[in-house]
């Protein structure tokens, strides 16, 4: 399987913006607005990052603002998924 980069990266280099808040730090690291994926899309999109993780779940909801941002996704996998058996 060939994985074309310029799709994530500019210039050679990527910045990626992670969404992991409650799932690994717990939810008194964070507040209402930056717990938000919305808010995650528009730091991500105005700051021009070349991606943005989300875990499945989030990504299939936030499908849509995801597209309409235009900063790819990569969707993020943990050690204990469903996904794939094997």
């Amino acid at each position: 399987m060939k994985v074309d980069l310029k799709k994530i990266t500019k210039k050679g280099k990527a910045l990626f913006l992670a969404y992991d808040q409650g799932l690994e730090h717990g939810p008194t690291d964070f507040n209402d607005k930056n717990v938000d994926p919305n808010y995650i899309i528009e730091i991500a999109k105005k700051g021009g990052y070349t991606g943005v993780i989300f875990q499945k779940g989030i990504a299939e909801k936030y499908n849509k603002e995801i597209r309409k941002s235009k900063v790819p996704l990569i969707v993020k996998l943990n050690g204990k998924t469903d996904l794939f058996k094997g």
